[in-house]
């Protein structure tokens, strides 16, 4: 990706969404835009960065949403095979739920 290509993309980025990026991060733009070359049928991000500049408004829509959209594990869906629940009980609850004291017997 050229200069200008990045200064494109990074200044749409920041008036869109306040994510301010340096040319030290352009990796990241690269990976996560890759997808929307990918899905929009471009050669590759300065074709993208081109279009951009040409004000589709819904590529650039599309490249903030791509590029603030943080995906996360930390609550997972339900896979098939994972630990059912008690009723009443989520899987937030069921993390913190202390685990029961081993009794020893006492002679």
């Amino acid at each position: 990706m050229n200069a200008d290509d990045f200064e494109t993309l990074s200044t749409v980025l920041n008036k869109r969404s306040g994510l301010a990026l340096t040319k030290d991060k352009s990796y990241l733009l690269e990976s996560r835009l890759m997808r929307v070359v990918r899905q929009r049928r471009f050669n590759d991000i300065p074709q993208l960065a081109a279009a951009i500049r040409g004000k589709d408004e819904s590529l650039i829509a599309e490249v903030v949403e791509v590029m603030t959209t943080s995906e996360t594990l930390f609550f997972p869906e339900k896979r098939e095979g994972s630990h059912p629940e008690q009723p009443g009980e989520s899987s937030s609850t069921r993390m913190r739920r202390p685990r029961p004291t081993p009794r020893l017997p006492i002679d």
